[in-house]
């Protein structure tokens, strides 16, 4: 069965937004999952999945991500999700990710608070992009 895109599968837009602008939405189903979590869980959450889509997007990303890909990615994933400030408050680090990194690579790159837009960080991961939105979306 083919991923279809019905306004809530994962694309690249939305993955970056959901890392982004709704990283507090994000931690939030973090904390939700807790020690549960595995890779692609907090992106189907985001998107609403349900079961079947949910099956179809767990394949995808077994046939897409070797488990080490997979593995750094979810690290680095829950370090920029469980970064606090000095007083102990909730501060996650964006991440941006993209799809143009050379095949069979994944790049983490850390831009410091002392940087303008940081902290931050990019993922370049040199592997099959998620679906792309619909046309005009």
């Amino acid at each position: 069965m083919a991923l279809r895109y019905d306004g809530k599968q994962p694309s690249e837009p939305q993955i970056n937004k959901e890392f982004s602008s709704d990283i507090m939405t994000t931690l939030n189903n973090y904390n939700e999952l807790s020690d549960g979590y595995e890779f692609g869980d907090l992106t189907a959450m985001y998107c609403g999945l349900d079961q079947n889509d949910m099956g179809t997007w767990k394949g995808h990303i077994a046939k897409w991500y070797p488990q080490d890909v997979q593995d750094e990615v979810k690290r680095t994933v829950v370090y920029a999700l469980t970064q606090e400030d000095d007083n102990g408050n909730a501060a996650p680090v964006p991440i941006k990710f993209d799809w143009k990194g050379s095949a069979g690579t994944v790049t983490i790159t850390y831009t410091s608070a002392d940087v303008k837009g940081g902290p931050s960080y990019r993922i370049s991961l040199g592997y099959r992009p998620p679906h792309p939105p619909p046309r005009g979306k």
